[in-house]
């Protein structure tokens, strides 16, 4: 099984879907890789815009302090 950080970093249609239904069978959102990276800082490295809006919906972080709110404004 992939984690959502593999997710995260694909870029096909299906990506968004995958982390959507992953988080609600109890994947962490939140989750750390090795590296102390979240799914949320994966897809912004990949500019992967579709997992970043589910990632941020779902309740994601980033480990990188203020960039999501440079990149996407936080309501």
């Amino acid at each position: 099984m992939k984690s959502l950080h593999d997710i995260a970093k694909r870029k096909d249609r299906r990506a968004a879907f995958w982390i959507h239904q992953m988080v609600n069978t109890g994947a962490d959102v939140n989750a750390r890789d090795r590296r102390g990276y979240t799914p949320l800082d994966v897809a912004l490295g990949s500019a992967n815009w579709a997992a970043v809006a589910v990632l941020k919906k779902l309740g994601g972080k980033t480990s990188r302090g203020g960039i999501l709110r440079r990149i996407l404004p936080l309501r």
